[in-house]
């Protein structure tokens, strides 16, 4: 199964990055991409990215699960780390 909840998380600051996918490898490459081209939708995590050079960040799958549960699944992540 390629479809679940992730992380990007920055080793440095903890910050994390939660989101999810049907396809989980590519969207680790797309997020990697961007991010390596500077121009990562999310500009707090690109700014960290800049800011580390790219050292400190993993990818990370939290939880596998059917595509048709990532929104519900990805939220009560987020609900859990910021609380």
């Amino acid at each position: 199964m390629d479809s679940g909840v992730y992380i990007i998380k920055n080793l440095f600051s903890g910050h994390m990055y939660i989101g999810s996918s049907s396809q989980l490898n590519r969207r680790r490459k797309d997020h990697f991409s961007a991010l390596n081209r500077g121009n990562h939708k999310n500009k707090f995590l690109q700014s960290s990215y800049i800011k580390h050079k790219g050292k400190g960040f993993i990818f990370g799958v939290i939880e596998h699960c059917e595509a048709s549960n990532l929104e519900k699944t990805e939220q009560l992540y987020i609900d859990k780390y910021w609380d």
